[in-house]
């Protein structure tokens, strides 16, 4: 039985993967999860397709006006593999077991059923007519016309296909539709609905746990995680509840002298969350060398940090890894002793400023991060961290003058070109 495992990023979603590569790789070592470029930087592509993933993103594509218009095109993706099985999983999903084991013996059961196409009802809205009343849709609604309301609506965030039939169908029918409420997983269920398809349906609770379920989700003595109704398979960082999840962009020390600015999705429940980040940073430590090597982390400068003795320096670390787990007394503690014996340390101070600004503290965040300015004014990221702050503050003045500097500065980084117009507006 050969399944292929994908999933599929834009520039800004690429971290997103290592969490998804390391959870599987944990649970089903030797599996790959094959990653669709949904508009990935050139750098990113260079990084996957060096590790053997990159799934190259049709010429076809190139143009499409949204990256749901590329994910319905998974046909196209996978068209130069011989496969028994696709499976799709959304890149802020975690594997909480062995998913190639599983969705094999899955996909077996599924041939001797004649199923074509296992996929979880959508926990929020599980029928058409629901989601109708929760995001009509015009020409969904049309295409749907004279079908019973009370069938399922079912989510794509996670599914196995094995039908390629099924996948064309659902590539053509999307590349007609128009940009509305979830107009890909719309379009995945009228070819669900209406195609003549056999449906295996998953339970959403083990296959696609998301939503306000997450914050009930408890770590056993064994590091296994179980929510109410009993184990789960996949843990999906998602939820159409405000505050479940949380969206924001990390600073993450990796090794002695490298820095990953990641945008993650991380899921507030802090035993989850405790999950989610030591994923991510076990997943980027194992890449270390590929990431570097295509530029994609930030190497240190040299500082007085560095010189110090190695116990000011395990400080500084722990002082990291309390920030990724959410500690941020703790964290700013172990920063405070750092400067208490090293004064003016540029780094310390950003990475104070970082805790501060996360503590609801933004003045305090501001001075510190122009503290580290002044300390180090060749300290190019935290140049734009203090110029989105600031304009965050209202200090519209004080922003644009740091974008200016940093780009007299590092004329050939167009990150703070894009930023002073950002702030101009």
């Amino acid at each position: 039985m050969t399944l292929l495992l994908t999933t599929g990023v834009d520039e800004r979603y690429f971290w997103l993967l290592f969490p998804l590569f390391t959870s599987v790789a944990r649970h089903s070592p030797g599996a790959v999860v094959r990653v669709c470029d949904f508009g990935m930087n050139a750098a990113q592509t260079a990084f996957l397709r060096e590790k053997g993933v990159l799934l190259e993103m049709p010429a076809y594509l190139a143009d499409a006006p949204h990256p749901w218009y590329r994910k319905a095109a998974l046909a196209d993706y996978v068209a130069g593999f011989d496969w028994d099985g696709v499976v799709w999983l959304d890149s802020d999903m975690v594997a909480l077991g062995d998913l190639n084991g599983m969705l094999s013996a899955m996909a077996e059961a599924m041939r001797l059923a004649g199923q074509d196409i296992a996929v979880c009802i959508d926990a929020a809205v599980p029928t058409i007519q629901s989601q109708q009343d929760i995001s009509p849709a015009e020409v969904y609604s049309k295409l749907i016309e004279g079908v019973d309301r009370g069938k399922p609506y079912y989510n794509s965030g996670l599914f196995l296909c094995r039908s390629r039939d099924y996948l064309r169908r659902w590539a053509d029918l999307c590349r007609t539709m128009p940009i509305e409420p979830l107009f890909e997983q719309s379009a995945f269920n009228v070819v669900a609905t209406l195609g003549g398809f056999a449906v295996r349906p998953l339970d959403a609770l083990v296959w696609n746990m998301c939503g306000p379920d997450l914050a009930d989700l408890k770590v056993d003595a064994d590091g296994g995680i179980a929510g109410r109704h009993g184990p789960i398979a996949v843990l999906h960082a998602t939820s159409w509840r405000a505050g479940d999840v949380i969206e924001e962009t990390l600073s993450i020390p990796l090794g002695r002298d490298s820095l990953a600015r990641v945008f993650i999705k991380q899921v507030r429940n802090p035993a989850i969350k405790d999950l989610q980040n030591r994923l991510l940073v076990e997943g980027l430590t194992a890449d270390l060398a590929l990431l570097q090597k295509h530029g994609l982390v930030e190497r240190n400068r040299p500082t007085r940090l560095d010189q110090a003795p190695a116990a000011l320096q395990a400080l500084f670390a722990e002082g990291g890894q309390h920030v990724l787990h959410g500690a941020l007394d703790q964290a700013a503690d172990c920063f405070a002793a750092v400067l208490a014996e090293i004064p003016n340390e540029a780094r310390t101070l950003a990475n104070m400023g970082f805790v501060r600004d996360r503590q609801g503290r933004s003045k305090e965040a501001l001075a510190l991060f122009q503290a580290a300015i002044a300390a180090d004014p060749e300290f190019v990221e935290i140049h734009g961290s203090l110029a989105i702050l600031a304009a965050n503050l209202g200090e519209r003045a004080l922003a644009l003058r740091v974008c200016q500097d940093a780009i007299r500065r590092w004329p050939q980084d167009g990150r703070f070109a894009a930023l002073e117009r950002q702030i101009k507006g």
